[in-house]
């Protein structure tokens, strides 16, 4: 990841947005902060997409979305019926 990163010229030049799935706390403190950053500097590139899916099912994404969509509700971020 840090190589991709690395080559962030070639990054903006083609457009390519990089978005990560999955549990990364699995992962290294240090790669998690490599991929966060490789994450928010391409998070305007629009015209291709690397998505890396990594320790990742279907059932993590859903139970991630529903604790983070609870958190907002708490937070008062997103209103509740």
């Amino acid at each position: 990841m840090s190589a991709l990163f690395q080559s962030r010229e070639n990054l903006e030049k083609h457009g390519v947005c990089i978005r990560v799935l999955g549990d990364l706390t699995l992962l290294p403190l240090d790669l998690q902060q490599h991929i966060a950053r490789a994450v928010v500097a391409t998070r305007t590139h629009n015209k291709c997409f690397l998505n890396v899916c990594f320790a990742y099912t279907s059932r993590h994404e859903i139970a991630n979305a529903v604790r983070e969509m609870a958190w907002g509700v708490e937070q008062g971020l997103i209103k509740s019926r």
